[in-house]
């Protein structure tokens, strides 16, 4: 009796025992996962997506001049969005961004979010995901934190004193503007938008360009066209070409056909644009080449050499006056029978301009049929590879 006694108790021991360390089981389990998940969401932010979401409502404060409401408030939490809190400042048109954009809390402060760590009544995978944020507080910047619906969170800084355009990093010979997808890609665009906002369709391969200073982002993207693609360059309010060197944007670009530069790159602070459209052998059209600012640049060397297949070029906005080198500039343009230019294609600085109409046998000089417009002095014409003789231009005028 003594021994059935002595096994009930080891069996009831061993129960106890083992329930214990379930339930300590269980609650590490719990508590792993939970530590798992915090985890795990905190590094679903700042997705291309989330980013221009969120930017699409700090762009809606600056258009409807809202920015001061913005710029006023320094340290204090501000709701502009969630949950219908008391000192939410969206409007309707900026919740229905916000609900478009699956959003479901966006909050403001100024650059220093210490003041939002210590708030207690924002949801726990925001608080969470605010902890890990580290910012030092930049004057004139303000900074928009949203957590999404489907468990995203994005932080973008937002200036209150002044906009200013993205700025694309520059490129050379070897590093191309579709970085690590020039093997796969570059002989199949043949077509290049300039975009003043961003647009990534979903699943679109994309990726940044942005120069590292730049406040705001430059993004490709490529969308399919047939079995080719379309390449979009954007940013918020456009690009800016780089003004250390904006050379090589589309070198070796063979495929390509097409270009628009859509009113949405800003070339007036670029020094030097070398190689722009280096043997583009198909393109044939520029839209909005007047559009580009060359009043700072001094190398436009080779600009369009190699483009075989255009016939016109229309830089008749062109302002030449700091250029000091044209070489190469029209070289192996072999259809091109006409170039519109204006007074202010003024060649007196070039020092280095041999070859610059090299191969361009199409163009017609002197009183020919492709040239019936104003005298520009200092100018050459097909096959004279030296600039210093009178010449003449098409002129728009």
């Amino acid at each position: 009796m003594s021994k059935m006694n002595n096994k009930g108790f080891l069996l009831a021991e061993s129960l106890i025992v083992s329930t214990f360390v379930l339930t300590v089981l269980i609650f590490l389990f719990v508590q792993f996962r939970n530590i798992m998940n915090t985890n795990k969401r905190s590094y679903i932010y700042n997705s291309v997506e989330d980013i221009y979401s969120l930017g699409s409502i700090g762009d809606y404060f600056k258009t409807t001049k809202k920015t001061n409401d913005l710029k006023n408030i320094t340290g204090a939490k501000t709701y502009i969005y969630g949950n219908g809190a008391n000192n939410d400042i969206c409007d309707d048109s900026c919740r229905n961004l916000a609900e478009a954009a699956n959003i479901e809390y966006i909050i403001y402060t100024d650059s220093d979010i210490a003041t939002i760590k210590k708030e207690n009544d924002l949801p726990q995978d925001l608080k969470e995901f605010v902890k890990r944020v580290s910012t030092d507080k930049v004057e004139g910047l303000g900074r928009l934190i949203a957590k999404f619906n489907n468990g995203h969170f994005s932080t973008i800084v937002l200036n209150t004193e002044s906009e200013s355009k993205a700025e694309i990093r520059p490129f050379n010979q070897d590093e191309s503007i579709m970085g690590s997808y020039k093997n796969a890609y570059q002989n199949k665009v043949t077509t290049v938008v300039f975009e003043s906002e961003i647009n990534v369709p979903q699943e679109a391969i994309h990726w940044e360009l942005s120069y590292p200073n730049s406040e705001n982002p430059v993004i490709a993207w490529l969308v399919p066209n047939g079995s080719n693609y379309t390449l979009h360059i954007g940013g918020d309010g456009g690009v800016a070409a780089n003004s250390i060197n904006a050379s090589w944007l589309f070198n070796e670009f063979t495929a390509l056909t097409s270009v628009n530069f859509n009113d949405s790159f800003d070339t007036s602070n670029a020094k030097e644009i070398y190689g722009m459209f280096y043997n583009c052998k198909n393109l044939t059209t520029i839209i909005g080449l007047t559009s580009l600012n060359t009043s700072n640049v001094t190398q436009m060397g080779g600009v369009f050499e190699g483009c075989e297949a255009i016939k016109e070029i229309d830089i008749s906005t062109w302002d030449t006056r700091k250029a000091t080198a044209m070489h190469n500039m029209f070289k192996n343009c072999k259809n091109l029978t006409r170039i519109y230019v204006s007074e202010n294609f003024d060649t007196n600085n070039v020092t280095k301009s041999e070859n610059m109409f090299y191969e361009a046998s199409k163009l017609v000089g002197g009183n020919g049929t492709a040239v019936s417009g104003k005298k520009v002095y200092d100018a050459t014409y097909a096959k004279i590879d030296k600039v210093g003789q009178e010449g003449y231009f098409t002129d728009t005028s």
